[in-house]
């Protein structure tokens, strides 16, 4: 191990240092610039040759339509949840009924009364 024994070397050691550091940074600094001038970034059609102004607003005319949008999915999908919970409880409830009728009264000979057979066959209907 050596020893540092006068200031004009510790002086040279820290000159080199300040210049591979601001060598460094340039360096940096034109690696950053380089891929902004390799890759130009192509405009679209429907943005060439309007201003920022108007692109701004096409942006913000887009987020409101999709708002709206998801709004009226979401609506649409609780409609859908309701009418599914509601046709499951109809369900149920005509399981339940038809044991009730079918015991309470016995098969009614359809020559005998036709009137209130179909009536009962179309009040029965699962699909009311």
């Amino acid at each position: 191990m050596a020893l540092i024994d006068s200031n004009e070397e510790l002086g040279s050691v820290s000159e080199i240092e300040a210049e591979d550091f601001k060598q460094q940074q340039s360096t940096n600094v034109q690696q950053t610039q380089q891929p902004s001038e390799q890759a130009p970034q192509e405009i679209p059609e429907k943005y060439k040759g309007k201003n920022l102004e108007d692109i701004v607003r096409m942006h913000q005319e887009a987020e409101k339509l999709i708002g709206r949008q998801a709004q009226e999915v979401g609506e649409v999908r609780r409609l859908a949840d309701d009418l599914i919970k509601q046709s499951l409880s109809q369900k149920s409830q005509q399981q339940a009924q038809p044991n009730e009728v079918n015991n309470t009264s016995q098969e009614i000979d359809f020559f005998e009364d036709p009137q209130s057979h179909v009536n009962r066959a179309v009040a029965n209907h699962p699909d009311e």
